[in-house]
This record gives C-alpha cells, sequence and structure tokens, in this order.
C-alpha cells in the first residue's frame, strides 16, 4: 500500500485529473455590485495557482470553473464554443455558501435545445439565466508569496494532502511493524505521541476508501483532518463504508 501511495503522488500525469478549463470566465466574471474579477495566477513550490480576484476576495479558478461547467453539461458544447457562449456570470456571496448565476447569450443553436426546468430568459429575451449553488472550501488554504493574506485553494491540492497523509500514515505502520515504538517514531519525528497515533489510524482505512482516494473519487471537499476523523471513529469496515459511500 506505502508504495502504491508513493507512486501515486509522484505521478505528474495523474495529479492533472482535476485540471480543468483555466480562465474559462476571464472577462466575464462579475461581483452581484457589477464589479469584474480579475483573472490572475501565482506559483508556489512549482505548482500554479489560477484564481479570480476583486477587492481582498480570491475565489480558486478550479472550484470555480468545474460548476459552471457542470450547470452547462446539457449544452454538450466544446469549452471554446461553451467559453464564446457566456455572456457573464455574477458571484453572490451568501453565509455559508455562494451563488453563480450564469448568463449565456440566446442564439439559434441555444433556441433548439431542451432546456433545464430552471433555465429563464432574460426580459429582453436576449440571454439565458441558469444559477447554481457553490461551496468554497477555505479550510486548506496556500499564502502566496508576496501577496498578503491571499488564500488559494486548488482542488488537487486537497487530493494531494490526503495522498501525503497517507503515505505518511503507512510509512509510520511499517515502522511500527518492524519494532520501532511510537515513542521512537515520536522522537525522530520531532512531533507530538497524539499527531502520531492519528497518522496510524489512517492505516486502518478500507481498501475501497483508499482506493478511491487514489483514483480522485474522494468528496473533493473532504480534508486531511476530516479523514483521520472518520478512521478515528471506527475501524469496523461497513461503519466505515456508510460513512463514506452511504447507504
Amino acid at each position: 500500500m506505502q508504495n502504491q501511495l508513493k507512486q501515486r503522488f509522484k505521478d505528474n500525469e495523474a495529479r492533472k485529473v482535476y485540471t480543468l478549463q483555466t480562465n474559462l470566465l476571464k472577462g466575464v466574471f462579475y461581483t452581484e455590485a457589477g464589479e469584474r474579477f480579475k483573472y490572475s495566477n501565482a506559483k508556489k513550490h512549482q505548482k500554479r495557482f489560477n484564481y479570480y480576484a476583486v477587492k481582498g476576495c480570491y475565489l480558486p479558478a478550479e472550484q470555480i470553473d468545474e460548476p459552471v461547467l457542470q450547470a452547462l453539461a446539457f449544452l454538450n458544447l466544446t469549452q471554446d464554443t461553451l467559453k464564446s457562449s457566456i455572456a457573464k456570470v455574477i458571484y453572490t456571496k451568501q453565509k455559508d455558501f455562494g451563488q453563480l448565476e450564469i448568463h449565456l447569450t440566446l442564439d439559434e443553436t441555444l433556441g433548439r435545445l431542451k432546456l433545464p426546468p430552471q433555465a429563464v430568459l432574460s426580459m429582453d429575451q436576449k440571454t439565458l439565466i441558469l444559477s447554481t449553488s457553490i461551496l468554497i472550501n477555505n479550510q486548506a488554504q496556500t499564502t502566496l508569496r508576496g501577496h498578503r493574506n491571499k488564500r488559494i485553494l486548488s482542488i488537487h491540492e486537497m487530493n494531494e494532502q490526503l495522498i501525503q497523509g497517507l503515505s505518511l500514515a503507512w510509512h509510520y505502520k511499517t515502522q511500527w511493524k518492524q519494532g520501532v515504538s511510537v515513542q521512537d517514531i515520536t522522537l525522530a519525528e520531532a512531533s507530538g505521541k497524539r499527531k502520531i497515533q492519528k497518522y496510524l489510524a489512517l492505516t486502518l482505512l478500507s481498501p475501497p476508501i483508499i482506493e478511491s482516494i487514489l483514483d480522485y473519487q474522494n468528496p473533493q471537499q473532504l480534508t486531511l483532518t476530516q479523514l483521520i476523523d472518520l478512521a478515528e471513529s471506527t475501524s469496523d469496515f461497513e461503519q466505515q463504508a456508510l460513512a463514506w459511500f452511504g447507504a
């Protein structure tokens, strides 16, 4: 298992699974007050972070582009064609989530499609409007150098954190099976005993859960802390499956 986790983490191609169309909403993304988001990016530790920004509000491009693509999947268009069809997208921040109002230019192609029930026409009958809710995950944050208080989360970063955590857990488990005590691991890692125990709990997760993480099938908002909480809550595979996959 440890070797499989290491190989998966080193696989650059596998880590591109969550890479979506960049700058999908460049120039057409606005706040409800009419302020336009600027599309930008920054690089840290050889990883590039794409985001939309306006007056201290920084939104990860991946977490904005994906729900827009999902909401417009019924159009069955290429991303380039879809991009040219988007007139504007308005972001409204609610208490615990955000709302995206997508405006599409109504043309002959759109006029012939069977539209979803939530789609409405604008007053001037020139644009089609759809809305979708989003949850921006800021539990795992990356501070970009030279950008004060700028917090950007990349979806594939979330998955990498889980992979790193699992790999470390199995590294500790291998040491423990070879006769190294938790106390000695704690001293060697200059870490707390409780932290080592938390990581060791990850080795009690069921194989289907590990496999779903390796295959990017884990919930995209899942944090390493939440994964540890699940592992510590029960070692029963059936109970874990109920919590992970549902009934």
